[in-house]
């Protein structure tokens, strides 16, 4: 398995999570705050060890999914940590809150709950599988296309879940941590990356992919297409309104 921070082999010594003491002291400062709000310790203290297993621990912590930070509480159905960030979610998803559940948080004696943000979760995933079957009914057999959703769909699945070592970075040339790093770089204002995780940002190609011609990863403009300096993160209605220069909407990079 490869180690979550540096992409090396790890071992058992450090739970199969990490490869060497330093890789897991590098993690333990990256996420002191959240080790010492779900886990309860303070790696600064004096005798306080930070393990392996504490990676786990955090990892199944219930973080709230808006400011991916505090417990989420079983008053919000687990999802969300108070009402303050309830609120900033249904703020923040107003427009798909109207169009998946019909509510429209600015109508008097709406009300929305924790429940809204699973139901529009599941209605969002329905509303991706109509698009794939959209797509395949318009023939949209372009190579570079295809490729691109696969990549994405990886990209996704690897900062998400945390996962290296996946084909993709052997296609593109750089690795989980190199995206991360980068991409952390053009974080819009006032977003984090549980806004990623719910899907209100998406990667988007700032030269958009169909300005590409690629059939292989071996092809000159596939690497340009997914260097890391042509990628950025962009909220969902950006990256749907830019386009791709087709006058076509984008599929969700």
């Amino acid at each position: 398995m490869a180690c979550v921070m540096c992409g090396d082999t790890t071992t058992e010594e450090f739970d199969n999570c990490f490869c060497s003491q330093y890789c897991l002291n590098s993690w333990a400062e990256y996420y002191k705050y959240q080790i010492k709000e779900h886990l309860r310790k303070w790696i600064y203290d004096d005798g306080v060890e930070i393990t392996a297993s504490d990676y786990i621990r955090l990892k199944k912590a219930r973080v709230c999914v808006m400011c991916n930070f505090s417990a989420a509480t079983e008053e919000f159905g687990n999802y969300f940590c108070s009402q303050s960030c309830l609120n900033r979610w249904a703020e923040r998803f107003k427009y798909q809150i109207k169009e998946h559940l019909g509510k429209w948080i600015y109508d008097d004696g709406v009300e929305i709950t924790a429940s809204d943000y699973f139901w529009l979760d599941k209605a969002q995933g329905w509303a991706a599988s109509d698009r794939a079957s959209e797509r395949a009914k318009e023939g949209w057999g372009n190579p570079a296309r295809e490729l691109s959703d696969r990549i994405s769909a990886s990209m996704r699945h690897a900062l998400k879940k945390g996962v290296d070592g996946l084909k993709w970075e052997s296609l593109v040339g750089y690795t989980r941590k190199d995206l991360f790093l980068h991409l952390d770089k053009t974080m819009p204002r006032g977003c984090s990356w549980a806004d990623f995780d719910s899907g209100y940002l998406h990667i988007d190609h700032m030269t958009p992919i169909a300005q590409f011609s690629f059939a292989s990863p071996n092809d000159p403009d596939f690497k340009d297409c997914w260097a890391l300096d042509n990628l950025q993160l962009l909220r969902a209605e950006d990256n749907i309104d830019k386009g791709d220069g087709s006058g076509r909407a984008p599929w969700k990079d």
